[in-house]
């Protein structure tokens, strides 16, 4: 796997060795694992705030509704529910 060098402080790179040591999961790992779930976040902040927005205007709020309420019915196609 091709790799890059990131520089981090001193105090991060102990924080880094401790949980790496606590999981027995190599340094790399655990960035990535980081940087995954920051990316997460990061996208879940985002639609939240998007949401927000849409919220605060009015018409456009009632709009989402309607269109959320038109689509419900694609759930009574007539098929048994499973159990």
């Amino acid at each position: 796997m091709k790799s890059s060098t990131v520089r981090i402080d001193d105090e991060s790179h102990a924080i880094l060795q401790e949980i790496s040591k606590q999981e027995k999961e190599p340094m790399q790992r655990i960035v990535r694992k980081a940087v995954e779930n920051y990316k997460r976040d990061l996208f879940l902040r985002k639609c939240n705030e998007a949401y927000s927005t849409l919220k605060s205007d009015t018409g456009a709020w009632k709009e989402e509704l309607g269109e959320r309420e038109a689509w419900d019915v694609t759930i009574s196609d007539g098929l048994k529910e499973d159990k």
